[in-house]
């Protein structure tokens, strides 16, 4: 407000213009307004009911000149019901299992709200955090509080909030909302796959698929079988529309076991399990010698190949020799080779050397190897077509220094010690 004159301002009134007379705000003593200069007065007024409000300000004071003064003027006003910010987000669940939320209550109001109360309500719906109780919420300054609810049954629901609260001068208020909630009906659909993981001894390869619209809890996975020890696993829960891979080591007590996989959980309000059946089969380490081949070399046969595990566990201290027979001896330099450790589906390749006394057809070899702390042993007889090589004991009588001097000679002389062998046994046979 302004004046041209000076003016000592006694009290300002405002009244209600519509209905009944009633004054709904009032300052006094507000001073003395100079001429050209303005005042503000701030005045607060409350109202039953929400809407708009015609209103007249009323202005009573004294001029310098000792006349009274009153001004009036008309004023329209909005009223509307002011509360503190009410925000619950429910979110969608299934029934049987619990459902998650938040509440936000946020004081936009001017001045300090007390003794704020909130319930969360609704007939079908178990609110595990129904009830928010606290004790002030200053202006401008907001809470957000956890929710948690069980449906028992499907449907659409509404929850009802209603906040309870008390204002400055102890007016109680309450402002109220209403939440839709959707819940679904449990839908339990839960896969277990059990494969014997390729290229492993003894371990079981678990799938397990949760396709249904709820998540696994205290999922327990367990292997059963008469001839086999299987270790039990807990896993983590599972979400809908996921799965979890794992393995099972599988001790077995024999060479073959049928183990049942069984997978137990809680989905919701349920406790359930599934199962599937595989077969496994042990599959140890085993030696076997591959791409052996001879040769004469020095009055000796030298015999080279490869140790080869055609097992799916590793073979250790794997040794190969030359097996002693009547016409079989092992010989110098390497008489029995260590090829040590040879891992699943690998192979080590070794050379031995043997000498032969009288037609053979085949060099005896001895396997040995550990797999699981057990010593396996076995004779292998690698074929041979080079006839009689140790000359010396042969029937000649002659000096063995003649077969030195060089090797064109020993090569002649091989030749013919062959001519010799094969006439000998044509005419035995004749014979």
């Amino acid at each position: 407000m302004g004046s041209a004159t000076s003016v000592d301002i006694e009290r300002v009134v405002v009244r209600r213009s519509e209905g009944a007379y009633r004054e709904v705000a009032e300052a006094t003593d507000l001073g003395t307004l100079g001429s050209g200069s303005s005042l503000t007065v701030p005045l607060t007024a409350s109202f039953d009911e929400t809407g708009l409000k015609r209103l007249r300000i009323h202005l009573y004071g004294e001029a310098a000149n000792g006349s009274s003064v009153h001004v009036q003027r008309p004023v329209v006003v909005r009223v509307s019901d002011q509360h503190p910010l009410l925000d619950v987000s429910l979110n969608e669940t299934v029934t049987g299992t619990t459902g998650h939320g938040h509440v936000t209550i946020a004081n936009g109001l001017q001045s300090r709200a007390r003794n704020l109360e909130l319930s969360l309500t609704e007939t079908a719906l178990s609110l595990v955090d129904g009830r928010v109780v606290l004790s002030g919420l200053d202006s401008g300054e907001s809470i957000t509080r956890q929710v948690r609810y069980r449906p028992s049954e499907s449907g659409a629901y509404d929850v009802r909030a209603r906040l309870q609260y008390v204002v400055g001068n102890g007016e109680v208020r309450h402002v109220e909302t209403t939440v839709p909630v959707s819940v679904e009906p449990l839908r339990n659909d839960v896969v277990v796959e059990a494969t014997r993981e390729r290229g492993a001894e003894s371990t079981v390869a678990v799938r397990l698929i949760n396709r249904g619209n709820a998540r696994l809890a205290n999922v327990t996975l367990r292997g059963v079988s008469r001839n086999a020890s299987i270790p039990r696993q807990l896993l983590d829960p599972i979400p809908p529309d996921a799965s979890r891979e794992t393995r099972l080591n599988v001790s077995l007590a024999g060479e073959r076991a049928s183990v049942r996989v069984q997978v137990s959980y809680d989905v919701g309000d349920r406790h359930d399990a599934v199962s599937d059946r595989v077969v496994v089969e042990s599959t140890p380490g085993q030696i076997e010698l591959t791409g052996t081949d001879t040769t004469a070399e020095d009055g000796r046969i030298k015999i080279t190949g490869s140790a080869s595990n055609v097992g799916l566990t590793t073979a250790n201290s794997v040794i190969v020799g030359v097996k002693d027979t009547p016409r079989v001896s092992p010989a110098a330099p390497t008489r029995e080779y260590f090829v040590g450790t040879v891992p699943e589906s690998d192979f080590v390749s070794f050379d031995v050397y043997a000498r032969v006394d009288g037609p053979v057809s085949s060099i005896p070899l001895e396997v040995s190897y550990l797999v699981d702390g057990d010593r396996h042993t076995r004779t292998v007889h690698v074929p041979y077509e080079g006839g009689e090589t140790n000359v010396s004991a042969g029937t000649t009588g002659s000096d063995e220094g003649w077969l030195l001097p060089a090797a064109l000679g020993v090569v002649v002389l091989l030749g013919v010690g062959g001519v010799l062998f094969v006439g000998w046994r044509n005419s035995r046979d004749r014979s």
